[in-house]
C-alpha cells in the first residue's frame, strides 16, 4: 500500500462516504505523523527489534542510535551488560569502587556512559522506530497492525475538528486497537506463538 492510499484511508475514517475537503493533504500528513509517534510511544513489536553493528566508545561513551526507542540488550565483546539508571552510574563513577570488567552502562546526554571505562566495542539490541509512513510508505509494523496507526492519526484531528461526536469513539477504538496489539506481542514473545 502506498502512503497515498494509507492518507486516503485516514480522510475516508474522517469524513466518511462523503469525501470533501476538511483536511488538505499537508494537514492529513500531519494527523499521520503525530499518529506514528504517539503508535512508537508505546507500541513495542518484534518487527521494530534491531541490532546495532559494533560500535566503539570514544571517551567511554557510545552514541546511541537515532531511531533507538527503548534497549533491551547492551553487550561488551561477548558479555551483557546491565542497564541502570543514571543516578546508580553517577554513584558508581564518583566511588572508588573497582571491576575487572565493563560491568554497568546508563544513559547519560551523549549516549551510553560505562562503568568501569570500556574501549570494547559495543552492540545494542533495541526497539527502532521504523521509517515514517510518508517517506517509506507502509512497514511490516503498520502491516501487522494497520487499524492501530489508522485511528490513531484519526483520534489526532480531535483539535482540529472541535466538538465532535466521533472523537470518543475513535480515540476509543485506537485505545482498544493499542491493547490488542501489546497482547499480541506479549503472545508471541511470552507463549512462542
Amino acid at each position: 500500500m502506498s502512503y497515498a492510499q494509507i492518507r486516503e484511508k485516514v480522510r475516508l475514517l474522517i469524513e466518511g462516504d462523503d469525501i470533501g475537503n476538511t483536511f488538505n493533504t499537508d494537514t492529513l500528513d500531519l494527523l499521520i505523523s503525530f499518529g506514528e509517534n504517539r503508535v512508537y510511544r508505546n507500541l513495542r513489536a518484534d518487527t521494530m527489534r534491531t541490532i546495532s553493528v559494533p560500535i566503539t566508545p570514544v571517551a567511554n561513551i557510545v552514541a546511541l542510535p537515532a531511531d533507538l526507542l527503548q534497549l533491551t540488550r547492551v553487550i561488551v565483546g561477548t558479555r551483557d551488560v546491565e542497564i541502570i539508571d543514571e543516578w546508580r552510574m553517577q554513584a558508581l563513577l564518583d566511588s572508588s569502587a573497582t571491576a575487572q570488567d565493563t560491568l554497568f552502562c546508563a544513559h547519560n546526554p551523549d549516549g551510553l556512559i560505562f562503568f568501569p571505562e570500556n574501549t570494547a566495542d559495543v552492540t545494542l539490541h533495541y526497539y527502532a522506530k521504523p521509517a515514517s509512513l510518508a517517506s517509506a510508505g507502509e512497514s511490516t509494523t503498520y502491516n501487522r497492525y494497520p487499524e492501530v496507526f489508522l485511528f490513531a492519526a484519526v483520534a489526532e484531528s480531535a483539535p482540529f475538528l472541535g466538538e465532535d461526536a466521533r472523537i470518543q469513539i475513535w480515540e476509543g477504538k485506537f485505545q482498544q486497537y493499542m491493547a490488542d496489539a501489546d497482547q499480541n506481542e506479549r503472545w508471541r514473545v511470552n507463549s512462542g506463538s
